[in-house]
């Protein structure tokens, strides 16, 4: 609604008693909540000032023929900063197409202490460029602005205060709107928390970035080479040199305007990018001591990040709970065995007292054929998956144990390959596969913290290769946790964290249990697409009510659950990743910001 205020003044209403009615309403609702982004900043500035640490900020802002008018927003949005202590360090790459330098003394004219300038002889890029400009910063950090952006009024003040509350960090980014070539709002980027895995595959922390300054310096800054992917180099290296949490902002600060020459737009705007983008990761890797093949996805605009498996393979312990159901465990050996391209494996079966007679000659025969690599093990007991698995964890001679229901079947044949190469770093628990239905619909992205409903797939019943959430289920990243039907984990973590809960959790949650234990204990939990499988989801058991386990989870991790930190605050908790309405209209309206950057408006 409130996008149509444009089209019509108070004085310009239509005379249909339904639309003046109807306009008069947008008109107060835009009215009232512009008042309430009024009084935020006002409150906002005066909490701010009373903040033990003042930190200044230097802003670096390197321009190369800008249009104009996305310039003078860009200036604008800067001089309308509720928090005061800033400087905004400009460097002009030679341009050639706007007097730069004419309209920053027009903007500096009222406060020039604040405004610092210099202007290459010659085009030498964004890299060198930027670097100029750090050159000009005296502040104790720095933020990055493009030329054509905005910051919104509240920006470094929630900066400021994000600093405060996490005692000084190094490093700082925020969520981000993206903005049509006239300033419209397109949408909103609510980011996940900080996952090192994910920053390896896409720089999703660009936009807004702040560093400390000093520690920007003693890398070296931007470095020539890596231009157009200079940000993700640079946030690669601080991530590396600092010692400190980095700290995620859940709240949109910074407006990325998409047009024909940026990529915001179209990563054809600048096809270097991509090239460069492969070298700071390759790099990175290689510095970490993880050399990994990288190489540009163009569908999602995201790196695939091949890390190389340790020589010699270790074993891998794959673990079956089963009873009886030929149809599900025949083609789940089959294609275990036919199609695993890492061949380090063993197969363990918890028979359940299976009393199907081809069952019992599919063992045998897989006896005779493997009998290096498969073994059954007889379990008597009631049906307690917890104690079916670690009966079989106990049975296991690998270093790694896999957990895997009998209603799965491999898709893709470097499943566990790509698996084994994440699990085996050592910050790394439990790592878990794209599962998919026998349609094709995901079944399983990884787990997300539901708070009261426990946890939920990610994608669940998406298409595999649905673009969803910038297309995060493309991508190998950091999550809550990874489902029992299929996850992967080295046994020393399986037996440090106690292995399943078989008392209190035995079927239902037991894997939300294990993977938060996985996590507590320091490790992180790894989902990545590049392992396939088909998951049938259990046809041979059925659904239980499990309202103690319910309770037993939620008295355990409610937190957790509830604060899952990859996934924003402002979304909903749900497998889509949905915004929730009440955080998605917390940021201002694209009404009132430009009635801000036009002078129209004050704050």
């Amino acid at each position: 609604m409130c996008k149509k205020i444009a089209l019509f003044s108070e004085n310009s209403l239509t005379r249909h008693p339904y639309v003046q009615r109807i306009n008069r309403q947008a008109f107060s609702k835009a009215s009232g909540a512009d008042g309430g982004f009024k009084r935020y900043y006002q409150s906002l500035a005066n909490t701010v000032a009373e903040l033990s640490y003042q930190p200044k900020i230097s802003i670096v802002l390197p321009v190369y023929n800008v249009k104009e008018s996305y310039f003078r927003e860009c200036l604008k949005s800067v001089e309308l900063q509720v928090y005061e202590n800033w400087e905004l360090c400009i460097v002009d790459d030679a341009s050639t197409e706007i007097d730069v330098r004419s309209i920053v003394d027009e903007f500096s004219a009222s406060h020039k202490e604040k405004y610092k300038f210099a202007r290459n002889k010659i085009n030498r890029h964004i890299s060198v460029s930027s670097n100029e400009a750090l050159k000009l910063a005296s502040g104790d950090f720095i933020a990055l602005l493009d030329h054509d952006d905005r910051l919104l009024p509240n920006a470094l003040a929630e900066a400021v205060r994000f600093i405060n509350l996490h005692n000084q960090p190094d490093i700082l980014y925020s969520d981000e709107s993206r903005v049509s070539e006239q300033g419209a709002k397109e949408t909103t980027y609510h980011k996940p928390g900080w996952s090192p895995f994910m920053h390896l595959s896409v720089n999703y922390t660009t936009h807004l970035s702040i560093y400390r300054t000093d520690l920007v310096r003693s890398l070296g800054g931007f470095r020539e080479g890596f231009e157009g992917s200079q940000d993700h180099d640079l946030m690669l290296r601080m991530t590396e040199a600092s010692n400190k949490p980095i700290v995620h902002i859940p709240l949109a600060l910074y407006q990325w305007r998409a047009h024909p020459k940026s990529t915001a737009r179209t990563s054809t705007a600048k096809p270097y990018t991509a090239t460069a983008g492969i070298k700071a990761v390759s790099e990175a890797c290689q510095r970490r001591g993880t050399p990994a093949e990288v190489s540009f996805e163009p569908e999602t605009l995201h790196y695939r990040v091949k890390f190389k498996v340790k020589d010699p393979a270790k074993l891998v312990s794959i673990i079956i709970p089963s009873k009886n159901g030929f149809d599900l465990i025949e083609p789940c050996l089959r294609s275990l065995f036919e199609k695993t391209t890492y061949k380090s494996f063993e197969v363990i079966i918890i028979d359940h007292n299976s009393d199907c007679s081809k069952c019992i000659n599919l063992f045998s025969n897989y006896k005779e054929r493997h009998p290096k690599q498969f073994k059954v093990i007889p379990y008597t007991g009631y049906f307690n998956f917890a104690k079916m698995n670690n009966l079989g964890v106990k049975e296991s001679n690998g270093d790694y144990v896999l957990l895997l229901n009998n209603d799965t079947e491999v898709i893709s044949p470097e499943w566990l390959t790509e698996m084994v190469s994440l699990a085996q770093f050592e910050q790394v628990g439990a790592v878990g596969p794209k599962l998919l239905y026998p349609d094709k619909k995901i079944q399983h992205g990884g787990l997300m913290g539901f708070g009261f409903h426990i946890a939920g797939h990610a994608g669940l019943n998406k298409d595999d290769n649905d673009p969803l959430y910038y297309h995060y289920l493309q991508t190998t990243h950091e999550t809550l946790g990874v489902t029992g039907a299929c996850l992967l984990v080295r046994k020393s973590i399986y037996l440090e964290v106690g292995g399943l809960e078989p008392s209190y959790v035995p079927n239902g949650f037991g894997d939300v249990d294990f993977c938060l234990k996985v996590r507590k204990a320091g490790y992180d939990n790894i989902y990545t697409p590049y392992a396939r499988l088909f998951h049938k989801e259990s046809p041979s058991r059925k659904a239980s009510f499990e309202l103690f386990e319910r309770y037993y989870i939620l008295e355990k991790w409610g937190k957790d659950l509830l604060m899952d930190e990859y996934v924003n605050l402002s979304m909903l908790k749900h497998p889509h990743f949905q915004a929730h309405e009440h955080y998605a209209t917390q940021e201002i309206s694209s009404l009132y910001f430009d009635a801000l950057l036009n002078g129209n408006e004050t704050i």
